[in-house]
């Protein structure tokens, strides 16, 4: 099978990329060079030459605007996220391709209180962060498209994907906190988020090939961010973080923002003052079984000390867990 995949070079594209290794890979980027891989150079905010569907049964559309700045620079969000999106898929469509997938995010179906959400969650006044907000935009764009095609697109919508090589504030947090230079978690991390193994989520993305269409949460465990560091806390034998008030964490944000390449930014902090609790229930159609909550920490533990992110402190302590676990 012949797959055209869009955001190969991404933190999540990557592990897609690696999981699809047994298919007939065409890459569509602006620049990259991949061995072993065929890529076609294009900017898809500007079009994708027909030559790239050429004998192409499935196509998945991965890339996506995500920096985290600037933030008030929308236009590159909607363009990417929202306008790119519908053309591309649009395009799969007029070429008769078999099977569309469209890889969004859970965040794009907005936050949900107390409620532990499905697909059908629908919360379009709470989007505080661009990518967010472009990501419900590209939804609404894409939902009469799979109601026309019903057939033929799949939308995936990952949670907080973790894992090698993946490159976000949550990761950036635990790293920080492990090298002992983090002053707080914001609120004292008392809400929810949901994590998944990003392996796991690529493994979502080859059983959608096959598997039923339709939107899926591509998830696996709901935790506060305090309870997830704490699991850090317990293997590294540290103390677990200090609380920082939202309005201290926003002060503190806002001066990162003069750095004009934060690691947290104020819309970060408005996110993370939100639970985002949702499941997985309907993506079991797909066959799909994401690994426990243990296996993932076990991972990004080791993921730290191989890829080098952690200071000579913060390299100790794990590296003298790891020695006895």
């Amino acid at each position: 099978m012949v797959v055209l995949l869009t955001g190969a070079t991404g933190f999540l594209g990557k592990h897609i990329m690696h999981e699809l290794a047994e298919f007939d890979l065409r890459i569509i980027s602006r620049t990259a060079k991949i061995e072993g891989v065929e890529v076609v150079n294009a900017d898809i905010t500007k079009g994708v030459p027909s030559d790239a569907f050429e004998d192409v049964e499935a196509v998945i559309h991965t890339a996506a605007k995500v920096d985290n700045w600037p933030l008030d620079l929308y236009a590159g969000y909607y363009q990417t996220n929202v306008e790119a999106t519908e053309n591309l898929v649009k395009q799969a469509l007029a070429f008769d391709i078999d099977r569309i997938i469209y890889t969004s995010s859970y965040f794009a179906l907005g936050s949900t209180g107390e409620l532990v959400a499905d697909e059908n969650w629908d919360n379009p006044d709470d989007f505080h962060h661009p990518y967010t907000k472009s990501k419900y935009l590209a939804g609404k764009r894409i939902d009469p498209l799979m109601e026309r095609y019903p057939d033929r697109i799949t939308q995936l919508l990952p949670t907080v994907g973790l894992g090698a090589g993946i490159d976000n504030v949550v990761i950036h947090t635990l790293i920080d906190y492990i090298n002992g230079r983090l002053p707080g978690i914001p609120g004292g991390g008392n809400t929810s988020m949901n994590f998944v193994d990003a392996r796991d989520v690529a493994i979502a993305h080859r059983l959608a090939l096959d598997g039923p269409t339709g939107k899926y949460i591509i998830g696996a465990h709901n935790r506060t961010l305090a309870e997830f560091m704490g699991m850090f806390a317990e293997r590294l034998d540290i103390a677990p973080p200090r609380s920082l008030p939202f309005w201290m964490a926003k002060v503190y944000a806002k001066m990162l923002h003069l750095t004009r390449s934060p690691r947290l930014t104020t819309a970060d902090i408005a996110v993370s003052q939100r639970n985002w609790q949702y499941h997985s229930d309907k993506a079991k159609a797909l066959g799909y079984h994401p690994r426990g909550l243990d296996e993932l920490v076990e991972t990004l533990l080791k993921t730290m000390v191989d890829e080098k992110k952690l200071s000579t402190k913060g390299m100790k302590r794990v590296e003298t867990y790891l020695s006895r676990s």
